[in-house]
């Protein structure tokens, strides 16, 4: 049987471990990705703010669908350790 999924973690959950994740549109056929600061989100929302609003919330900077996927940067290796923040990244616009 399988068991109950834990609670949805709040932005301050996610930042302790990372600093900034992706965003991936839900849109069918869409799918565009942006980088994103998470301390941008804790300001206007409250660090205790469930990262499901961020996931509701976001709207898609090329078909302005409302709705993302969050992924957490991917681990390169023991030497690199997480992806870096990608230089050439724009953030999405907050949506509602």
């Amino acid at each position: 049987m399988p068991s109950a999924p834990g609670p949805v973690p709040t932005l301050l959950d996610l930042h302790r471990t990372h600093r900034w994740l992706w965003l991936r549109c839900r849109a069918t056929g869409c799918y565009h990705s942006r980088a994103v600061t998470l301390v941008r989100f804790m300001i206007v929302w409250r660090p205790d703010a469930s990262s499901e609003r961020l996931r509701r919330l976001s709207r898609c900077s090329r078909c302005g669908a409302l709705g993302a996927q969050t992924f957490m940067p991917s681990f390169v290796d023991a030497v690199v350790g997480y992806q870096a923040w990608p230089s050439e990244a724009d953030e999405l616009p907050i949506g509602g």
